[in-house]
């Protein structure tokens, strides 16, 4: 299994999962990742998955190549599994120089740049099959990319419903927060994919109207984005109502914690964020793009707002503020469609499955 980078983020912790969920069921994994072994290398090691890192980074991608094609001669995989468009498309042309025969991509996000649809156009056929993380990332991703649907299967990403759901909420003094405060969360890498900008310009719009309750906001992450997330919560006209507390590794717990749950994210693929909190029962607001439309129907399991709109995002959260009960109805569906189909067992099961099938193509 190969992958760019084993840092903290929704593609690598789901490759993760993935990795130590085909171990336990018997097959033998190898992880590679193309630059350092990160944070993530831990729990890989800890199931006993030897992990190695070829140190490329950047236009340095390429100079891997040679190193991973020698690591598959060496280790004679029968299936090269790999995640993110770097190391798809390293791990397809190793994978033709070392004669491994059954080579499958992991698709993650629709990437809609010409300089990596283009070398994707190049190469998908040195694929056996391409897996998408939702159904909008696939129809797109072959879209864009000259796939015929016959090569690209979808896997969507599960989440721990009863590890999440057995979480206890923080204290909201832990956060600066009072009682009766209607807390937003957002959470992720503080990029300007996730556009957590906008928020922030949100919530300067709800402050200058009435509200029949303090609306609070809370940004859990970290990123080249924090220094000016600051100085934005700083000119707002009460900036005590933000609050910054970092990565958090009881993300449950913080959104048990909050009202509302929000992802204004530019593109995404099928973020695992947004998974957690409905599997914490939190109410979901969320751009309608790739991946989030997959698993929100607006008004039934949560809510949707067109991209880089804080007018739409206002009005959704003013909504929420003062009925309270159709956000938790459609938390409590939200819950009840992943109780039924978005476990990751379930996730595990059918990746198991798609790459049992293609064990004959490879030979054995």
């Amino acid at each position: 299994m190969v992958i760019t980078e084993l840092d903290e983020g929704g593609a690598e912790k789901a490759f993760v999962r993935i990795a130590c969920g085909l171990q336990a069921r018997g097959w033998k994994v190898h992880v590679v990742s193309l630059r350092d072994t990160g944070p993530l290398a831990k729990p890989l090691q800890d199931a006993g998955i030897p992990v190695t890192a070829l140190h490329a980074r950047g236009a340095a991608a390429l100079l891997s190549l040679p190193r991973l094609t020698a690591l598959l001669r060496r280790v004679h995989p029968e299936i090269v599994l790999s995640f993110l468009h770097e190391a798809n498309l390293i791990s397809r042309l190793a994978a033709l120089l070392a004669g491994t025969r059954c080579c499958v991509s992991g698709i993650r996000v629709v990437d809609r740049r010409l300089r990596v649809t283009f070398p994707e156009r190049l190469t998908w056929r040195l694929t056996t099959l391409s897996i998408a993380c939702s159904e909008s990332v696939a129809r797109e991703h072959a879209r864009l990319c000259g796939i015929p649907a016959s090569r690209i299967a979808v896997v969507r990403n599960g989440v721990d419903v009863d590890a999440v759901q057995q979480s206890h909420p923080l204290s909201r003094a832990e956060l600066g927060l009072r009682p009766d405060d209607f807390v937003l969360l957002m959470a992720g890498r503080l990029v300007p994919q996730k556009s957590p900008q906008i928020l922030l310009q949100t919530l300067n719009l709800l402050q200058q109207r009435p509200q029949p309750r303090r609306i609070c906001l809370v940004i859990a992450g970290e990123g080249p984005e924090r220094a000016a997330l600051g100085e934005l919560a700083a000119r707002l006209p009460d900036p005590t109502a933000v609050t910054f507390p970092g990565w958090r590794s009881d993300l449950p717990r913080l959104m048990k914690t909050a009202d509302l749950f929000v992802l204004p994210s530019a593109w995404e693929g099928l973020p695992n964020v947004l998974l957690e909190a409905q599997a914490a029962g939190l109410p979901v607001a969320a751009t309608a793009i790739d991946g989030c439309a997959d698993v929100i129907q607006s008004g039934h399991t949560g809510l949707l707002f067109p991209p880089e709109d804080a007018d739409a995002i206002a009005r959704i959260i003013s909504a929420q503020v003062r009925d309270c009960g159709s956000a938790r109805a459609m938390a409590s569906n939200a819950l009840q469609q992943l109780q039924a189909g978005g476990r990751w067992e379930m996730c595990l099961e059918k990746f198991a499955n798609l790459l049992e099938a293609l064990l004959p193509q490879s030979g054995v």
